[in-house]
């Protein structure tokens, strides 16, 4: 007996939520349900996954489903995509905290929210904290304004080995006053006390890997940086960069904002381009508009600046400090050459 009817499909929306996963491979049998006279022997699912780069989007998604004679129907499932952003990861127990930890990303707002509910720890040689953490391979940077904290608590941003409790590691850590805690933990286990940094109204935080050494910065309006310390600590070459908070006695909760959050370099990328490096630029105030692109960007000094090579004559680049004192200066022909590679890593923030 030959078989000509199609199947019938009826599609249902789902949400998939992001937990550092690049991609979430898709069900596409629990997105739909497909009946047949005879029997159904397939479903696919068109994207068959989801991007972390699709975060806040609503993605349609094509269901097919096959029977034996390989007849078909299709219908449609809407995927919401939710949870934080690329490569950044919250696992419920954070840093040695059981099941005291909750992370949360708010698109909109560009923020991070922490949570930790009874973490926290009066020993120096093992830590106890609310933990948002991405991975680090190489030289890099964590740059974080905190926008929110429930006082009495601590908030800040941190470069450690692991999430293990007496993992080595550099931290910057804020607490409601006109101080930054620095802690450093030079060996595995060993002990960690807090240093004090005068900083009269400073909440944007930034640590800088180059090798073993880190260096710290703080600002009062994430423009102009100061210089606040730098240390050698010798970690693997993958580490891991996050977000922390944590109380001040066993039974307290605490809650903080991050907003500002960069990593640099960004998220599975080498001085890789990503999406958002168009700027428009004038060269002169009687010339043509010259396309250009920078990348990485945020960048902790070492980035991209390609024209798009349909100037006339050569372009000069000035690249100015906060002060407009000249740093850096390229003559770039973008009939012939378009792309620069400038190294200001040397420099301090700014």
């Amino acid at each position: 007996v030959e078989d000509n009817l199609d199947p019938e499909v009826d599609c249902s929306d789902i949400t998939v939520t992001f937990n550092g996963e690049g991609s979430i491979r898709l069900d596409p049998e629990g997105m739909a349900t497909g009946t047949d006279n005879c029997a159904v022997t397939g479903f696919e699912a068109d994207p068959p996954s989801i991007s972390c780069d699709a975060l806040g989007e609503i993605v349609p998604v094509t269901v097919t489903v096959q029977d034996a004679s390989g007849n078909t129907a299709s219908c449609t499932s809407y995927v919401t995509v939710e949870g934080l952003p690329c490569g950044w990861m919250s696992m419920p127990d954070g840093i040695g905290c059981t099941n005291g930890n909750e992370g949360d990303f708010d698109l909109d707002a560009g923020n991070f929210t922490l949570m930790a509910a009874g973490c926290y720890t009066p020993g120096a040689s093992a830590d106890e904290s609310g933990y948002i953490k991405y991975q680090l391979c190489g030289d890099g940077s964590i740059t974080a304004h905190i926008a929110g904290l429930t006082l009495p608590g601590y908030a800040g941003i941190v470069m450690r080995e692991s999430d293990d409790p007496g993992a080595k590691k550099v931290a910057m850590v804020y607490q409601g006053v006109n101080a930054v805690a620095r802690y450093v933990r030079y060996t595995t286990n060993g002990a960690s006390y807090p240093s004090y940094i005068n900083t009269p109204g400073s909440r944007w935080l930034r640590i800088v890997r180059t090798g073993n050494i880190f260096r710290g910065y703080h600002s009062a309006n994430g423009i102009t940086w100061t210089y606040a310390f730098a240390v050698s600590v010798p970690m693997n070459n993958c580490i891991q960069v996050g977000l922390l908070t944590w109380g001040t006695s066993s039974g307290s909760a605490v809650t903080a904002t991050f907003d500002h959050v960069v990593v640099d370099p960004p998220y599975s990328t080498d001085l890789a381009r990503s999406a958002d490096t168009a700027l428009p630029v004038r060269i002169g105030s009687d010339a043509s508009p010259i396309s250009a692109a920078v990348w990485p960007n945020p960048s902790s000094g070492v980035f991209n600046l390609e024209l798009d090579g349909s100037g006339n004559g050569e372009v000069a680049v000035d690249i100015l400090d906060e002060m407009a004192r000249r740093v850096a200066h390229e003559q770039i022909d973008p009939a012939t050459g378009n792309l620069v590679r400038f190294d200001l890593s040397n420099r301090p923030p700014g």
